[in-house]
């Protein structure tokens, strides 16, 4: 049975080196960019409480050698981290993974006595069967792509060597537990603050993939779902969802900023994933359209850069960084119980208000 480890957190090295959790996690993980001084205090902090996240380049720094402490790597739990090779190949609307799953879980999995391994699959791969064979692998992370039926033969193998977590899917059969994303939920509280703003013509822009992919077509029913709620106006032509492959999407945004703008009855505003709602606030300023006087902007997703836009995009954030850490909980949780408490999380999403809506304007 595998128990929790009882240890100490980044939180309780930060509170001890009195500096804060952000300024720790640099020191420990990423970057130089701190005092001698403080360096030292994360340091001797993480090793006076046995803190097992400490730099193998900071092994290296007199406190650590003065402290004769011993870090026993062969004490941690193995994760593994499977993603399809597909999920790779458009970038563009993955980036979450880069940017938020692979890095938390890599932090999770620290605090929680993990040492993380990351690999790809495809199809016909064996490798990574090969390598939860010949390693002690104690939990594996699996990241669906948008063809997830395709690996179910594999995921069964996977589950019954060990405790087994599904990212974003809960269509696989026979059911697994898994934490995912609320896109329901996320198109609905999205399109509720236009409403409030007082928008009753709301676009909405998404690549044409939802025959394939579950979260494009449960973000198409909810825009759906919420224009008959909200009584708003149901144009076709409001919603636009053309084909288009990897890093083709400045194009097509072009194309449906020429749609909206022609037509007789234009929208006041779009919601539409982050990458896409970057692109469209581009296009705005290229055509002198002011965002959010004329045109509102709703982002589904959050990243960093969407706070350092001008203007500062209103975005639904659909709380990937929650959904690593769980992962990891839940990991936990099933080796405990022996994989029976089979569950689907959903994440709660947040609605952050930024510059990129107003009340309704006039687009040209």
């Amino acid at each position: 049975m595998m128990n929790k480890r009882k240890s100490t957190t980044l939180q309780n090295v930060a509170e001890i080196a009195g500096v804060s959790v952000s300024t720790a996690s640099r020191v420990l993980n990423s970057t130089d960019f701190a005092k001698k001084e403080t360096r030292e205090s994360v340091i001797n902090a993480a090793l006076r409480t046995g803190y097992v996240h400490v730099r193998r380049s900071d092994r290296m720094n007199p406190a650590f050698a003065a402290s004769g402490y011993q870090h026993d790597d062969s004490a941690l739990k193995n994760l593994l981290l499977l993603a399809p090779q597909s999920l790779y190949g458009s970038l563009g609307s993955q980036d979450w993974i880069f940017r938020d799953i692979i890095p938390t879980i890599y932090q999770a999995a620290s605090d929680n006595g993990f040492r993380l391994s990351l690999s790809s699959y495809n199809e016909n791969d064996q490798n990574s069967v090969v390598k939860i064979a010949t390693e002690n692998i104690d939990g594996i992370i699996w990241m669906a792509d948008n063809q997830r039926n395709k690996w179910v033969d594999l995921l069964g193998y996977f589950a019954k060597l060990a405790p087994i977590v599904v990212i974003n899917s809960d269509s696989i059969w026979p059911p697994r537990t898994c934490v995912m994303s609320n896109n329901r939920l996320v198109l609905f509280k999205g399109i509720e603050h236009l409403v409030e703003l007082g928008h009753r013509r709301i676009g909405y822009f998404d690549t044409d993939d939802s025959e394939i992919n579950v979260h494009c077509r449960e973000r198409l029913d909810a825009y759906r779902q919420a224009v008959a709620h909200f009584q708003l106006d149901d144009n076709p032509g409001l919603c636009v969802l053309p084909k288009f492959g990897v890093n083709e999407h400045p194009r097509a945004v072009a194309k449906a900023m020429d749609h909206f703008q022609a037509m007789p009855s234009k929208p006041t505003a779009i919601i539409s994933p982050l990458t896409y709602a970057i692109q469209f606030l581009k296009v705005t300023y290229e055509r002198s359209i002011h965002v959010p006087n004329d045109f509102s902007i709703v982002a589904i997703d959050d990243a960093h850069a969407a706070e350092l836009l001008n203007p500062p995009l209103t975005v639904v954030d659909c709380g990937f960084s929650e959904c690593a850490t769980l992962a990891v909980e839940l990991i936990i949780e099933q080796a405990e119980s022996s994989g029976q408490n089979t569950k689907t999380v959903l994440l709660e999403p947040t609605l952050i208000v930024r510059g990129s809506t107003a009340a309704p304007g006039k687009l040209v």
